[in-house]
């Protein structure tokens, strides 16, 4: 018996909550709590994401949206948080909220955990639609809230752990394909969500969209709404991006020539249980070797996934040998699902890239002409591209073995052949799991060994950052030290930004300005340069500040700062 969808929703939810919670405990839900996320998670990205959420934050309300002011100081329009992977949606939702706020404030374990809820909740929906049993959707649904992916990208990348997106629109593609002339309108704002989240996700939900839309036309032979549907979907994404200004406005789309096919999928991926931060991905199988930039290319299945789809696989050749017309019964469901192959097929050779590789080996690499490869270096990790199949390869696995049942007439092993299967991928990431949560337990107890002077900073409203410092390098200071009320003349993005010129000319201006013995009350200055440390010291020694170094784990040494007293900070 069918049981309402939003009940269906709440269910899953819960379970992705109590997935959160058994894999990272409560540590990160504290918004006043930056500590671990200064000490970087896996890599430094999340350090990223937080100074350009404090940026935001400091700036002035200005379109578009995801422009801040603060940051890139003084350019009129700073840089564009979009490219610091600040989930833009989620910095304008507590931008708006600010004044309710402590001063100290990280939505990355709010927004993390609100994920995991979107994810059981999206995955027992569309688990719904192919199951009949509460429990037997329960079971399968962790599959989906612990997938390897999701709890990878979790905290080292926050805004590409939003698959929730992706089931959502699997949810809606399959729930309405076959329903010529009605239009889900949730799928239709997709685009939009996703811009605003990460562009990564606007091509995945954007090629089911069109995938709903074909289908629909091979139904009723009628082009002329699904293609309006389709165009007024895609219309909205880009609205959206224009609105953020993670389009236009002086920004390059593609970033990095040549990445594409860099940051490609090794065709070991789903069985190679390698990623950052060494963590144990798996109780069976060893790690195997990568080429370029393929650690960003995790797509490990986990070994309940695939013996599942193994049995699946036998299932489905015992039938076809065994029953009368199962042939053309498989003709007739590999013909309704035509579409849906050939958008994984897409997705798997552009997540593979040009560039085949198969462990340590280049195989071989495909010529393609420079503007191809340009359009392509838009999404130049291409790997991510084939998150859509990981879990459609995941559906599969559940939906064609309670399929076979049917056709067997042994549906009451549905149950117990679901929670079998969950239970070996659950022990087969149990290492990475307690891993994961021993590891932010002991984040929670770190320090920064942020100096005293430096710990309270409200009275400046600059934080000048000498030039060897700007961009990647200043990540440390800006979690550190960068306070409510801030502007800073330093950013962190994967693309140049339009404030670069004012950016530098601003830098020489003040080091001409130091140099000649002059400074400013409100500006706090810091550099990595001992000698430029010192040259500081001896010009301001009658000078009415104080000299602090901060010792930090930093190949480059410590961290140096001038600071001017004045009333506010005594």
């Amino acid at each position: 018996m069918r049981k309402p969808v939003w009940k269906i929703f709440l269910l899953g939810a819960l379970i992705g909550v109590l997935s959160f919670l058994v894999v990272y405990g409560v540590t990160p839900l504290d918004p006043t709590r930056v500590n671990w996320i200064g000490l970087g998670y896996d890599e430094w990205d999340i350090q990223q994401r937080y100074a350009g959420w404090m940026a935001y934050r400091n700036s002035d309300w200005r379109l578009p949206l995801g422009d801040a002011n603060a940051w890139g100081y003084p350019a009129e329009n700073g840089v564009n948080i979009a490219f610091s992977d600040s989930v833009p949606w989620v910095c304008v939702l507590f931008k708006l909220l600010s004044p309710l706020l402590p001063q100290t404030f990280q939505w990355e374990g709010i927004y993390a955990l609100a994920g995991f809820a979107l994810q059981g909740g999206a995955a027992a929906m569309l688990l719904s639609l192919f199951l009949n049993s509460w429990l037997t959707t329960s079971a399968a649904t962790l599959f989906f809230t612990f997938s390897p992916v999701l709890l990878e990208r979790a905290f080292r990348h926050t805004s590409l752990a939003s698959h929730y997106l992706i089931l959502f629109a699997l949810y809606f593609y399959f729930k309405y394909r076959r329903t010529p002339g009605k239009y889900p309108w949730p799928m239709f704002l997709l685009p939009a969500v996703a811009v605003g989240i990460t562009p990564y996700f606007l091509p995945m939900v954007a090629v089911f969209i069109l995938a709903m839309c074909v289908d629909q036309v091979r139904l009723s032979r009628k082009p002329a709404g699904p293609l309006l549907y389709f165009l007024g979907s895609c219309a909205c994404g880009i609205a959206a991006a224009f609105a953020i200004g993670s389009v236009g406005h002086g920004y390059s789309a593609t970033r990095e020539e040549g990445a594409y096919g860099h940051y490609a999928m090794n065709l070991n991926a789903v069985l190679n249980p390698r990623s950052c931060g060494g963590y144990t991905w798996s109780q069976f199988l060893p790690q195997r070797e990568q080429l370029y930039g393929q650690y960003d290319g995790f797509n490990y299945l986990g070994v309940g996934v695939m013996a599942f789809l193994a049995l699946d696989l036998v299932l489905l050749l015992w039938i076809a040998a065994r029953r009368p017309g199962a042939g053309q019964r498989l003709q007739r469901a590999l013909g309704r699902n035509m579409t849906v192959l050939l958008v994984c097929l897409f997705l798997t050779v552009f997540a593979v890239s040009n560039v085949v590789c198969f462990d340590g080996a280049e195989l071989f690499t495909v010529p393609l002409p420079r503007p191809l490869v340009a359009l392509c270096s838009v999404f130049r990790a291409s790997s991510r591209l084939f998150y859509p199949v990981y879990y459609l390869l995941m559906l599969a696995a559940v939906v064609v073995f309670a399929k076979a049942l049917a056709i067997f007439g042994k549906q009451r092993f549905l149950l117990a052949g679901v929670v079998a299967f969950a239970g070996l991928q659950l022990f087969d990431l149990s290492g990475a799991i307690m891993q994961k949560h021993a590891d932010m337990d002991q984040r929670a107890q770190n320090s920064l060994g942020l100096p005293a002077e430096l710990q309270e900073l409200s009275g400046y409203r600059v934080l000048y950052v000498t030039d060897e410092l700007v961009a990647w390098g200043s990540r440390n200071v800006l979690c550190a030290v960068y306070g409510p009320g801030m502007k800073t003349n330093t950013w962190d993005t994967n693309t140049s930004p339009a404030a670069t010129g004012p950016n530098w000319y601003y830098m020489n201006q003040t080091q001409e300005q130091l140099q000649q013995g002059q400074y400013s009350e409100d500006t706090l200055y810091v550099t990595i340069d001992a000698a430029r440390y010192e040259q500081w010291q001896r010009t301001f020694a009658d000078a009415d500040v104080r000299f602090v170094t901060w010792e930090v784990e930093d190949p480059r040494g410590p961290y140096y700062f001038m600071l001017p007293v004045h009333s506010g900070a005594e």
